[in-house]
């Protein structure tokens, strides 16, 4: 490869992202990483032209995140890969996003030997995603008839107070059900289980 290797980091975790640096130049004889602190931070450098032949994005990032983020960095990248990197545990929302193109999936405590097997493989063409059998495939997701209600309404951006008025039940019960839905499809909040609602074709009916 003529000239460096160069790198977008977005993570917001100053600790980390010194590691992942140093981890990083073990990549090549020449390898610049340019790192970012959130995805508004990243569109900028992407939206005044700025090219790379790797780019590292944090699912846990303040403000614009997750599969929202994925996409609207994507948008920008050209054809450099992108490669999830999150400390929670596998979730719907991170196998959406390797069907969406993504080309990898490491959590923070990879060992660094691992990390650079994956992002070499990732380089050189190919996909690393190790943890996708541990989420679950859209048919093992049971849900009850009445979370399925529930998170029909919560993808269409309805609060809670909005969900017990349609449905005749209590908030505290929207709450409850909220909470199972979540646990149910391996997501952290209301805005992932909507977008994998949408990804798994979960929230479709009236």
């Amino acid at each position: 490869m003529a000239g460096p290797l160069r790198i977008l980091l977005i993570d917001d975790h100053s600790l980390f992202a010194d590691a992942l640096r140093s981890v990083l130049d073990r990549l090549g004889p020449q390898v610049e990483v340019v790192p970012v602190t959130s995805a508004e931070h990243a569109f900028s450098e992407l939206e005044r032209g700025a090219t790379f032949d790797l780019i590292l994005l944090d699912l846990g990032l303040p403000g614009v995140r997750g599969r929202v983020a994925f996409d609207a960095v994507r948008e920008r990248s050209g054809d450099a890969p992108i490669v999830l990197v999150t400390g929670s545990d596998p979730g719907a929302e991170a196998a959406a996003m390797l069907k969406a193109g993504a080309r990898g999936y490491v959590h923070k405590r990879t060992p660094s030997t691992e990390l650079l097997s994956a992002l070499q493989l990732v380089l050189d063409g190919g996909t690393y995603a190790p943890a996708l059998a541990s989420i679950p495939a859209p048919e093992e997701i049971l849900l009850s008839p009445r979370q399925r209600e529930v998170l029909r309404l919560l993808a269409k951006g309805s609060s809670n107070q909005e969900i017990a008025e349609r449905l005749k039940i209590s908030p505290a019960t929207v709450r409850v059900h909220v909470s199972s839905v979540m646990k149910a499809l391996h997501v952290e909040n209301r805005t992932q289980a909507a977008t994998t609602a949408l990804a798994r074709r979960l929230a479709e009916g009236e």
